[in-house]
């Protein structure tokens, strides 16, 4: 837990949040967190802001092996445009599956 919050805290100071981190035991070995980024969505500024927090969050958690469980569409090529053999097989099964890429568009496949 301190080691993810050591992740996260300097990235929301950086970007003018607070990192208000809840954590879920699942089983002996593994935590769910659930990880707000509170802002004012009619304010472009708090906009701009939450957008390069949580693309900064989601870079840097990558990096330290704290993986997502569920994603934006809109972060989405941060995680399928690794070089991973996870992301890699799950693009040769959405390629054969949907060849003209009609499900879930920007989801799942580069």
């Amino acid at each position: 837990v301190q080691e993810f919050l050591d992740v996260v805290r300097p990235i929301c100071a950086k970007h003018g949040f607070e990192a208000p981190a809840m954590f879920t035991t699942v089983n002996a070995r593994a935590l769910d967190s659930t990880f707000p980024v509170f802002f004012d969505k009619d304010n472009p500024d708090e906009c701009a802001r939450a957008t390069a927090c949580y693309e900064e969050l989601l870079r840097e958690c990558l990096r330290a092996g704290f993986i997502p469980y569920r994603n934006g569409v809109q972060t989405m090529g941060v995680l399928t445009g690794r070089d991973d053999p996870f992301w890699n097989t799950v693009d040769r099964l959405k390629g054969f599956f949907d060849p003209k890429r009609v499900l879930s568009p920007g989801r799942y496949s580069r």
